[in-house]
């Protein structure tokens, strides 16, 4: 047997017989999670995103919060705090590097500094530098 589909058996996802393997109700029920999740972020940032970001937790606890209270990043003043809730970019290369440098949704941030051009924000102790087309395909939930 696969190590994969031992680790599955044991924790109680997977049941073998005598016609192969099937999921338990549980299973089934962690598999029908995963993919209502996967439905949600590919309905707020489309199909590429989706793949990106759908085993990405935080973006998923602050769907239901989204809402009309949500505005661009380039809408937030000099220290004021927010958490990220919308990316439209649409490069899953650029989505990955953003994340990588913790602009994720559902990743709190402070604006550090602002010009026209350029956002400094504060995310988990790091600056990070994002100019004004990024800020503009940014949205957050301000704190």
């Amino acid at each position: 047997m696969a190590p994969v589909l031992a680790e599955l058996e044991r924790e109680g996802l997977l049941e073998s017989g005598e016609k192969g393997f099937q999921l338990t109700s549980r299973g089934s029920g962690e598999a029908q999670g995963i993919y209502q999740k996967h439905k949600e972020v590919e309905h707020l940032w489309g199909h590429k995103v989706a793949h990106t970001l759908e085993h990405y937790e935080g973006a998923l606890e602050i769907l239901p919060g989204i809402g009309p209270k949500r505005k661009r990043i380039e809408e937030f003043r000099e220290g004021e705090e927010g958490i990220i809730a919308y990316l439209t970019v649409e490069n899953p290369i650029i989505i990955s590097r953003l994340i990588g440098l913790g602009l994720a949704p559902g990743t709190l941030f402070r604006v550090r500094k602002r010009r026209e051009d350029l956002w400094i924000l504060e995310i988990n102790g790091r600056l990070v530098a994002i100019d004004k087309r990024l800020a503009s395909g940014m949205e957050g939930i301000p704190r």
